[in-house]
């Protein structure tokens, strides 16, 4: 990601490069650009960068600890590696402490970074029908 990106963006660089684990969270609705931020930041992260976070969580559970990337995210960042996810289920604030409480409990004292994509909803559905791709809301 070229450093322009990461300042518009609000991301430093020690948010991706630092010797303990971190992790950045990317919150917005569908369409607001949360996986084209990924995609960008995905060179520069040694851990886990994944969009859509609970997407085929074991048996459909909207328990954190069943995403198929729990395991690998709490390895990374046990071993000091950023990890960045996004998952619509961020833009509930009660999800985010859940979330926040489920990792917490597991890696006590990593570092967080929580990035928020704007609630723009026209923007974001006219991102949705320029990327011709299924999203929720058609």
């Amino acid at each position: 990601m070229k450093p322009w990106m990461m300042r518009t963006a609000g991301i430093t660089e020690e948010d991706v490069f630092r010797d303990m684990g971190n992790l950045i969270v990317v919150v917005g609705l569908p369409g607001s650009g949360k996986s084209f931020l990924l995609k960008a930041l995905q060179p520069f992260v040694e851990g886990v960068c994944t969009s859509d976070f609970m997407k085929d969580a074991e048996g459909g559970s909207r328990e954190f600890e069943r995403s198929r990337h729990f395991a690998s995210l709490l390895d990374d960042l046990r071993a000091g590696r950023t990890c960045v996810v996004d998952d619509i289920t961020f833009c509930e604030e009660a999800r985010r402490q859940s979330f926040r409480a489920a990792v917490n409990r597991r890696v006590p004292g990593m570092r967080w970074t929580w990035f928020y994509f704007a609630n723009d909803i026209v923007r974001c559905q006219e991102n949705i029908i320029a990327r011709d791709r299924p999203s929720c809301w058609e």
